[in-house]
């Protein structure tokens, strides 16, 4: 069973309660769950919260779109993880972060179908915009992560301990045929979100949708007017954590390309 899990929270540090914040006539979070049950091969989506009263607002917007939420500890995104999987006895788990409203599911398709035609344990892409993708978990890769998730630092970040023993584990990284990774699709801090406020009215000009369109159609449809605007995504800072990860994303050793021009 593939399932896709979406971590969310409102207690966000840069931007509390960003996940509900309007996009147009919708919340973030909308698209996001919107984007991840577009992936091809996914059997269930799940919300994954937090207990806090907070994300009360989060829990009752996710079921008016018909999928599951789960409520677990608020700083051990693992375990939620976890709990989730074994509900479910998910043997692929695809990971999905509530603040990417601009989610590739075209390209996660890919990355699903890859996942688990190699029988890997862990899958992620490289050098696609920032927030376009996200990663993908063995059943056995989530469950020894959870083992030996003993910490703060392991407990937040789901794929940190599989990143630091890489040899452990059957990896694969499907690498983009160009760089891409100073186009930024994330929201993080306010800047992000005024950046895809901005994009909505163009892409509307192209009959496209946020909810809809592929960051193919996005960046083809709408690049140029997003350098007239000047309202180019840009790299913004980078945490030292987000860093460490790129990094340790490298030493990956399976490694495929994925050319552009073939995705949707």
């Amino acid at each position: 069973m593939n399932v896709a899990i979406i971590q969310a929270r409102m207690a966000s540090k840069r931007m509390p309660g960003k996940a509900m914040l309007p996009i147009g006539d919708k919340p973030l979070i909308d698209y996001v769950i919107r984007r991840a049950m577009k992936i091809k091969g996914i059997d269930a989506v799940v919300l994954a919260t937090s207990v806090d009263p907070t994300n009360d607002p989060l829990e009752e917007y996710a079921r008016t779109l018909g999928i599951e939420v789960f409520r677990g500890d608020e700083d051990d995104v693992v375990s939620r993880f976890h709990s989730v999987a074994s509900k479910h006895q998910a043997d692929t788990i695809v990971r999905v972060t509530g603040d990417n409203p601009l989610y590739d599911f075209s390209a996660m398709s890919l990355l699903l179908e890859r996942h688990n035609a190699t029988g890997s344990d862990y899958s992620c892409m490289s050098d696609f915009p920032v927030g376009a993708v996200g990663d993908i978990f063995s059943q056995r890769g989530l469950f020894d992560t959870y083992a030996n998730a003993d910490g703060k630092k392991l407990a937040d970040h789901v794929d940190l301990y599989i990143l630091e023993n890489v040899r452990k584990f059957k990896t694969l990284c499907l690498v983009l045929d160009r760089y891409m990774g100073h186009f930024r699709l994330t929201v993080d801090d306010a800047d992000d979100l005024d950046r895809i406020r901005r994009l909505q009215p163009l892409l509307l000009k192209h009959a496209l949708s946020l909810g809809s369109a592929t960051v193919k159609q996005v960046l083809r449809c709408v690049g140029k007017e997003i350098w007239e605007a000047n309202i180019q995504p840009t790299q913004a800072s980078v945490s030292p954590e987000n860093k460490y990860t790129a990094e340790l994303v490298k030493a990956i050793p399976n490694r495929e390309m994925v050319w552009y021009n073939d995705l949707a």
